[in-house]
């Protein structure tokens, strides 16, 4: 199955923890399935979405569900038939992390943990 990105207006806000423990705000872009696309579609599809960003995305993924896999863009439309592919292609997962705030609320925060360096 063929995948590219969605459009930056929908990418995920998460916090990366770098490999010296800082931390920094990403955009991670979601993945679209291409059902049945012709090489030609996914083509028009990838840089439709491509164009729409400003600038392109390190990492996607299928959705904010903790747990949800996390691939390294290359800005190339990406194939991903059987569970062994996405495993080779997994760099992270998507985590939510609970903060309590200065009014005493909880606020979610979505988080990218990295398990491979890219």
């Amino acid at each position: 199955m063929k995948y590219t990105i969605e459009p930056e207006a929908v990418a995920i806000h998460a916090s990366l923890r770098e490999a010296d423990g800082s931390r920094r705000l990403v955009k991670v872009a979601r993945l679209l399935h291409l059902p049945n696309a012709t090489q030609r579609t996914a083509a028009m599809f990838g840089r439709y979405s491509q164009n729409s960003w400003e600038e392109q995305p390190e990492y996607a993924t299928f959705s904010t569900r903790p747990g949800s896999p996390v691939i390294a863009w290359r800005g190339k439309i990406v194939e991903i038939s059987t569970k062994q592919q996405l495993e080779t292609l997994q760099v992270g997962s998507i985590h939510h992390n609970s903060l309590y705030t200065n009014t005493g609320q909880v606020a979610q925060v979505i988080t990218l943990e990295l398990e491979k360096a890219i």
